[in-house]
């Protein structure tokens, strides 16, 4: 099979380097409401000392964009394994253990008393460099991408919807709000900032500032499509699925993560 169809196509959040994962555990995390992937990566800044955390809305993916928690200097640091017995603050504070050794590494000088033993790690779940991108389809079932949500909140049925982009559940470093709105003309539509009433409505979603100057190599701009109608489309691409009439924005509204996958697993309700 190519890259693309592959059920895991992990990436680095921050360059969008696809990642080799070794072997790793997945647990449900009460605190993120979503499944907790910590896995090792092979033939990365070390053979085999690179950890990373990703996380899915159910357990068998789509595992995506990830983020490394764990480096090691000419060391191994392998089979990682979470421990939810221990968790804290539920499931805000977790750990998990893994074999720390010199074997594979070519490091000579072997660490006293420590080689070839398990290593716990504490990870809090509430750092922002742990706020990573979560996948939004299409809402409804029209063939005009104007109406986005995460699994949860899909009307039914939920089958066969296509993962449109990733975006942030939660603000940060550089991010803008993405609210859903409406046009004059009563079109939905996607403003940045606030909505056109000014009420206290929630963002639909976190992106990045298109007006960065330097955007992160793993984003892909979110642009609006409008038809002379008056009716708004988004995508991060035209893929020629657009019905005819619709004219893309000079600038996208903001910065998303795209979808390497050719085909979504169904999500589940």
């Amino acid at each position: 099979i190519a890259k693309h169809e592959a059920i895991l196509a992990l990436r680095d959040v921050d360059t969008g380097k696809p990642i080799i994962g070794h072997r790793g555990s997945v647990y449900w995390n009460d605190y993120r409401k979503r499944w907790v992937m910590i896995f090792c990566e092979t033939f990365g800044t070390s053979v085999l000392g690179e950890i990373w955390y990703a996380e899915a809305h159910r357990p068998e993916g789509p595992w995506v964009w990830a983020r490394k928690i764990v480096t090691h200097d000419k060391y191994s640091f392998y089979n990682p394994k979470q421990h939810p017995t221990f968790d804290r603050e539920g499931g805000r504070t977790i750990f998990f253990e893994g074999t720390y050794t010199a074997t594979f590494s070519g490091n000579q000088a072997k660490t006293p008393w420590y080689d070839y033993n398990q290593i716990m790690y504490k990870l809090d779940l509430d750092d922002e460099r742990l706020n990573l991108p979560v996948a939004f389809y299409r809402q409804s079932g029209s063939s005009i991408p104007c109406e986005f949500d995460r699994v949860k909140q899909l009307d039914a049925p939920a089958n066969d919807r296509a993962i449109e982009f990733w975006a942030l559940k939660r603000g940060g470093p550089d991010t803008v709000a993405v609210f859903q709105d409406q046009t004059e003309t009563g079109a939905t539509c996607l403003r940045v900032g606030k909505t056109q009433t000014g009420d206290d409505a929630s963002p639909l979603f976190f992106g990045l500032s298109a007006e960065i100057d330097e955007a992160r190599a793993s984003t892909v701009g979110l642009y609006e499509f409008r038809h002379t109608d008056g009716r708004t489309a988004y995508a991060v691409e035209n893929d020629g699925s657009l019905p005819t009439g619709f004219e893309r924005s000079a600038k996208p509204i903001c910065m998303v993560w795209g979808h390497p996958l050719r085909r979504s697993l169904h999500p589940v309700d």
